[in-house]
């Protein structure tokens, strides 16, 4: 029989973490009894009708993510009681993330969440501690639990082993071992972004650079400033879809806001489309090579 598991890891600031399931190699003695909001179920549709047969769709988005685990302890001590009741507060906001594993492949995703409810299900003080636990994800999907990196520029060259023989001046032969230095050339790259939907994306550009610009070019967008960085200076666009961010930050970890430098044609509405992707970056100088990555957590309507 192939190997399943579904384990629950709760993370915030202030308890030691919490597992919820079971996994290869340990058992955390809490054991899952159903979830709900795991799925898919949370799309808000807005559709208006013609006037004629038919309609159109006016509005597509995400709801906060409402989420149940229903679980238990097999035992009755009243400290596993109390931690429960201590670590699932209103006031301890945390991240959980899920790994499922099924028929050999692992799945790991993760989501901030609230507390919303917390419910005793023991039927009296003797029965096996038991919770209904109700969640709220604010983003509304889940999200890898890592970022991905991506380096816009890549690395060519190296060093070459091999001896190259001539003949010296005065008639001998000499060897020679040539060497190439390791460096950065530019070029377009794709990135694929194989989620459930468009995701924002965090762009670091190091200077020295002036007027750097980063650009998507499957969906015509661009993000640019007009001003040049220092070197030890670093751009950082954050197109967060509620909080979008541009600053500069300098080598003594000083940031200064970039909004007041952006150009016309920018747009901070510029995410990582699903499907693929062809990014290039640029500066007011076409023989300046530099380091730019892009940052992503893949989105996903369920676990």
């Amino acid at each position: 029989m192939a190997t399943k598991y579904l384990t629950m890891l709760f993370h915030n600031d202030v308890d030691r973490d919490l597992i919820i399931g079971s996994g290869p190699g340990y058992r955390t003695g809490y054991n899952i009894i159903d979830v709900s909001g795991f799925d898919g179920s949370d799309y808000n549709l807005t559709t208006e009708d013609y006037n004629f047969d038919g309609g159109y769709l006016k509005k597509q988005r995400i709801g906060v993510r409402q989420m149940g685990i229903h679980f238990d302890y097999q035992n009755d001590d009243y400290a596993y009681h109390d931690r429960i009741q201590s670590f699932f507060t209103p006031y301890k906001p945390g991240r959980l993330t899920v790994t499922v594993k099924d028929r050999g492949e692992t799945h790991i995703r993760s989501i901030d969440y609230y507390v919303s409810k917390l419910e005793d299900k023991r039927d009296n003080l003797f029965h096996c501690v038991e919770y209904e636990l109700q969640l709220k994800g604010l983003n509304g999907y889940f999200e890898d639990d890592k970022w991905n990196l991506f380096d816009l520029s890549e690395w060519e060259g190296g060093f070459s082993i091999g001896p190259v023989s001539s003949l010296s001046p005065t008639g001998t032969t000499q060897s020679a071992m040539p060497v190439y230095l390791r460096h950065r050339v530019l070029g377009d790259k794709s990135i694929t972004n194989d989620g459930h939907a468009a995701v924002p994306m965090w762009i670091t550009f190091k200077g020295p650079a002036k007027y750097p610009k980063v650009k998507n070019l499957t969906s015509g967008k661009e993000i640019q400033i007009l001003k040049q960085l220092a070197a030890g200076e670093t751009l950082n666009i954050i197109t967060s879809m509620n909080n979008p961010r541009i600053y500069i930050q300098d080598g003594a970890g000083n940031k200064t806001n970039a909004y007041p430098y952006l150009t016309r044609n920018s747009d901070l509405e510029f995410f990582l489309e699903l499907g693929d992707n062809l990014f290039t970056y640029a500066t007011a100088d076409p023989e300046q090579i530099n380091e730019v990555v892009i940052r992503y957590k893949r989105y996903f309507t369920g676990v």
